[in-house]
């Protein structure tokens, strides 16, 4: 690393107010790299400031760390020479997020735009069609404009279908510097955290759980997150019959979070789409906890070797994984001391500000 004090200015596109794991790396990092005595690290919001805003920051940086396909940034960044480093945290195709089929950078392009007429046709929207084309035009431009990409899992480096290498770089997990809480583990709990939207899969957790209760196992359900499938949870439990058995919490704070993983013998973390890296396996093992999870996306990367795996969609699969579960709640709870140690090993701050540190010097 050169012996000189390297500027960097990470850009993420939300509001301050916001909660967004985006935005939680971004923060995360630049505390990070600036406990480094050869970095000065600042934080940009694209959403929260002006295009004059931007390139008075722009000026100051030797390196800029951008997470989203943020093209008048980018612009700037050409016109004042500064490299640009990108890290994607989801997939650039909408067409790429729900399929696991691989596809060379023209086909998923012809895909996406095949993609966004059908939806135009079906809206009868001629305007969503040029909305959606100039969208993707940018963002193609965007990609092709910056120095180097890097991508938050091995599966999304990998799915990431455009003309260039996408390498792959961490995302920390703060909780891993964290001391485990000490609360008593309930053996017959398990917990979900996250949006409650169809894609995350809350509602595999209840049809599995019931056929847990039916079995005559004395399973308890806690789901932590709010979202547009709330609703519809809420009837589901009522139709089962099953309302001593689920509490759902809404929205719930750092410390709560860390009192569900602490009192659950496992996270249950069904999802229903090619997720890129999901958090929530990680804070689970930051407290001990193992992941009861589906082979997809860059899940088998956040959830470890030591989870329990079932397959994806399948509610009878569920239903075997969380017995096996339930069968030996030692064994789980052996495996989420692994699953720490795992993603210690992996996900620390330390070892991602490393890596990022390393990346922007060589840019810089």
């Amino acid at each position: 690393m050169s012996s000189r004090e390297i500027s960097v200015l990470i850009q993420h596109p939300h509001r301050g107010d916001e909660i967004s794991g985006v935005l939680v790396y971004a923060k995360a990092m630049a505390e990070a790299l600036n406990e480094d005595p050869g970095f000065n690290c600042a934080v940009l919001s694209t959403a929260d400031t002006s295009l004059k805003q931007q390139w008075r920051a722009v000026r100051k940086a030797h390196v800029v760390h951008t997470n989203s396909t943020a093209l008048p940034l980018v612009l700037l960044c050409r016109l004042a020479r500064k490299p640009v480093l990108l890290k994607l945290h989801y997939p650039q195709f909408r067409s790429a997020r729900d399929e696991r089929n691989p596809a060379t950078p023209t086909s998923r392009i012809v895909r996406e735009v095949r993609r966004i007429l059908v939806d135009a046709t079906r809206e009868r929207s001629p305007r969503s069609a040029y909305l959606g084309l100039g969208r993707l035009g940018l963002r193609l431009i965007g990609l092709h404009l910056v120095t180097q990409v890097v991508a938050c899992s091995l599966a999304l480096a990998q799915s990431t279908e455009i003309y260039r290498t996408v390498s792959f770089l961490p995302n920390p997990v703060p909780a891993l510097d964290e001391i485990p809480g000490s609360r008593e583990v309930d053996a017959a709990t398990f917990c979900f955290v996250g949006r409650l939207v169809k894609e995350k899969g809350p509602q595999f957790l209840l049809e599995a759980a019931n056929n847990l209760i039916v079995e005559g196992a004395a399973v308890q359900v806690v789901i932590a997150g709010t979202g547009p499938l709330e609703g519809e949870l809420h009837r589901r439990v009522s139709e089962l019959g099953i309302e001593g058995n689920v509490q759902m919490l809404g929205k719930v704070d750092h410390e709560q979070i860390r009192s569900i993983y602490q009192q659950a013998i496992a996270l249950v973390f069904p999802i229903a789409w090619e997720d890129p890296a999901p958090y929530p396996p990680l804070e689970a093992a930051a407290e001990g906890r193992v992941t009861v999870a589906c082979d997809r996306g860059g899940l088998p990367e956040t959830a470890g070797p030591h989870a329990y795996y079932f397959e994806s969609e399948s509610v009878n699969d569920l239903t075997r994984a969380m017995s096996d579960v339930l069968r030996n709640p030692a064994a789980a709870l052996d495996r989420g001391a692994m699953a720490r140690e795992y993603a210690a090993g992996h996900y620390a701050p330390s070892v991602s500000s490393s890596l990022l540190g390393q990346t922007l010097a060589r840019l810089a």
